[in-house]
């Protein structure tokens, strides 16, 4: 619901089925939230009583609470002018008339606590006007500060406007001689439907109807000044007549609607129409030149006229028809006081019920209002009603596609939900840029966002912020990390052996990577760094026995993981030939020689020249090689080169191994003579 919108009757409560026939006016007032207290004029005298109304509107079965303030013996009671809450305590004053037999201004105090418990007596009372007695319905009245109240009133004798100030203690106790001050305010005969309302500081302001003027039944309004010891300033700081044509009779609803904005709803005299009109008050008491703006509600009849505020941006108005329909209408008042074409109406109750004017309409709860009223049959009934005070925020339903990957660039939102016109900012929570957005419809908004890279995962809330305020649906996007994928290693290829290579892998979505690995075996990924969303760094080992192929690289994150197939090889480095030990054989002789070196995994050929036959040899190591030798009688003698050849080319070791003359064979009688030593012949 926008602002001013009906709903519907909620409940309605017959409050006492005695109201006193003929009287008009009742006055409430907001006790606490969901606490109403009603002033009203039964069989049995004054009376108030307190009703509730819960957070659904309902009102109760029954009142909470009653109070007898004065039950018409001797003077009687005649009419409800207003009752005031002695701010900050549970001390109420009903100010009121008393019978035709004195007419007598009365004010009477007692407690209402915030339950809605009344005192069981009351505290005290004071005839605070009695010469000549006050007119019907003319009766209103206003704490001004502390113990200072001030009431307005048209004397009887005279019909003139009276202002009169009096102390009331906070205990509800009133001194013997209480008034502070008093003011006749308009001399000419003819004053009614008198309404007083706090502008600033201590200037008030005072709307009436008045018939004694040359120029007829007027609506007029002037500020005045009233001191916080109750002196009045006795004059007029400025005057307006709002209405030149003329009040009707039972018709008058006086209204502060925000800040320097006031409107006054009433009938008026020449066809019992009804209308609005707006004007502003400054906070000293300047009125504008002219009415700001008028409405008219009803062009056939308003009755009973009434109003209250719906928020500080529309009005209700509270009336019968002129089919004696009870009917409540909304209009909006912009902040420069233009009173806009009706929101909303409801014919509350059909049966002539309403007969009752004053302050007979109250926001009870927030965005739930009651009013109370005397009917045809004078019974009291309360109809409780719900009213849109403010326009509704946005509310938000969802977001599609409802989730996005880290990394993502200018991706297409739907924002689907409510009250979107005028919105302000969208937003997906951090790490998600709004690039843009436009609001479609009410309920409808395109959004372009990016998602960072390192945005963190899991579930966000999504708000649209708009003049009135800001809805989020909660949980209602997900930040995924997308599947990575791996495009490019550098460098692309490793030599068996090479420890702590400095390679780059490059692809997308590598935020929050938690393994990087090549695929097959001998291949180790010492540390790794994730530079950004497409880049990582790390340092690898290749064993000396890694397989020569080439090798896929897995990325794995959040998301899952990612590969990129031959991105890598191992090859196998050209080998290098250092050493050899022993470094010389004789000819004729067959010799393990060990040979370093570097690169010689897969050695498949071992030379040490012409004339050496290589037996066999093993390769120990990326390092190391043992071959065994024989060195024919008739090689060459000298130094040799040395030659490993394997996957990765030949390495030779330049003169790292000499082939030496055999030693000389003895002659052939020396060797017999060597034997017959040794046999004993000697």
């Amino acid at each position: 619901m926008a602002i001013g919108d009906i709903g519907s009757v909620i409940d309605t409560l017959e409050f006492n089925t005695t109201f006193l026939a003929g009287s008009t006016n009742v006055s409430l007032c907001k006790v606490a939230e969901g606490v109403i207290a009603l002033a009203y004029l039964g069989t049995g005298g004054v009376q108030v009583v307190t009703i509730s109304i819960d957070s659904s509107g309902n009102l109760p079965a029954a009142v909470i609470d009653t109070l007898v303030i004065d039950d018409g013996s001797g003077s009687g009671a005649a009419d409800i002018g207003r009752l005031v809450n002695y701010t900050g305590t549970s001390v109420y004053a009903l100010f009121y008339r008393t019978s035709q037999n004195t007419y007598y201004g009365v004010v009477s105090t007692f407690t209402i606590d915030a339950a809605g418990a009344i005192g069981a007596a009351v505290i005290d009372s004071y005839n605070f006007y009695e010469g000549g007695g006050i007119s019907a319905l003319s009766t209103d009245a206003i704490q001004v500060s502390g113990d200072t109240f001030a009431v307005v009133f048209t004397r009887k004798s005279n019909n003139t406007g009276y202002l009169v100030t009096l102390d009331i203690n906070s205990d509800g106790t009133i001194d013997a001689s209480p008034k502070l001050d008093s003011w006749v305010f308009d001399a000419t005969a003819g004053v009614t439907f008198s309404q007083i309302l706090h502008v600033a500081n201590e200037y008030y302001a005072i709307a009436y109807k008045n018939g004694g003027r040359a120029e007829g039944d007027r609506g007029r309004i002037f500020t005045t000044t009233i001191a916080a010891d109750g002196t009045l300033g006795e004059s007029e700081v400025d005057s307006l007549v709002f209405e030149a044509v003329g009040y009707a009779t039972r018709s008058q609803c006086f209204i502060h609607l925000d800040s320097t904005l006031f409107v006054i709803a009433y009938g008026r005299h020449d066809d019992y129409d009804g209308w609005l009109c707006s004007f502003s008050i400054s906070a000293v008491g300047a009125i504008s030149d002219t009415v700001l703006s008028t409405k008219e509600f009803d062009s056939t009849k308003a009755e009973w006229v009434t109003c209250v505020p719906v928020g500080t941006e529309a009005i209700a108005v509270v009336y019968k028809d002129n089919d004696l329909d009870s009917v409540i209408r909304t209009f909006p008042v912009s902040a420069l006081g233009v009173i806009g074409d009706q929101i909303d109406s409801l014919v509350f109750d059909a049966v002539g019920h309403l007969m009752t004017c004053g302050h007979n309409t109250i926001e009870g709860r927030s965005g739930y209002f009651v009013v109370c009223a005397r009917s045809t049959d004078n019974d009291g009934w309360a109809w409780s009603m719900d009213i849109a005070t403010s326009d509704p925020g946005p509310t938000v339903a969802s977001a599609t596609p409802s989730s996005g990957n880290r990394g993502e660039a200018a991706k297409t939102e739907t924002i689907a939900g409510t009250n979107f016109t005028g919105a302000t900012a969208v937003s997906f929570g951090a790490g998600i840029t709004v690039n843009d957005f436009n609001v479609d419809t009410a309920i409808q908004i395109t959004a372009h966002i990016t998602i960072a890279w390192d945005a963190t995962l899991g579930l966000r809330n999504v708000s649209v912020t708009t003049p009135i305020g800001m809805g989020t649906l909660t949980d209602g996007y997900t930040v995924n990390a997308p599947t990575p994928t791996v495009t490019l290693c550098a460098p692309d290829s490793g030599n068996r052996g090479q420890s702590l290579l400095d390679v780059t892998i490059t692809g997308t979505g590598f935020v929050g990577a938690t393994v990087v690995s090549y695929s097959g075996t001998g291949v180790t990924v010492n540390d790794f760094s994730v530079v950004n969303s497409t880049s990582i760094t790390g340092h690898i080992t290749i064993d000396w026995d890694a397989t020569l192929n080439a090798r896929n690289i897995t990325v794995t994150t959040p998301g899952g993981p990612g590969t990129g197939n031959n991105l890598f090889t191992v090859n196998a480095p050209a080998p290098t030939v250092t050493l050899a030990t022993p470094d010389s054989a004789k000819r004729t002789e067959t010799k393990n020689i060990v040979l370093a070196g570097t690169g010689l995994i897969g050695a498949t050929v071992v030379s040490f020249g012409a004339d050496i036959t290589v037996n066999s040899f093993s390769v120990d190591s990326s390092i190391q090689i043992t071959a065994s030798i024989t060195i024919a009688v008739g090689a060459a003698l000298g130094a040799r080169n040395v030659s490993v050849t394997t996957p990765g080319g030949t390495g030779t070791g330049t003169g790292i191994f000499t082939a030496n003359e055999a030693p000389p064979t003895p002659p052939l009688g020396a060797y017999f003579a060597v034997q017959n030593i040794r046999r004993g012949f000697w």
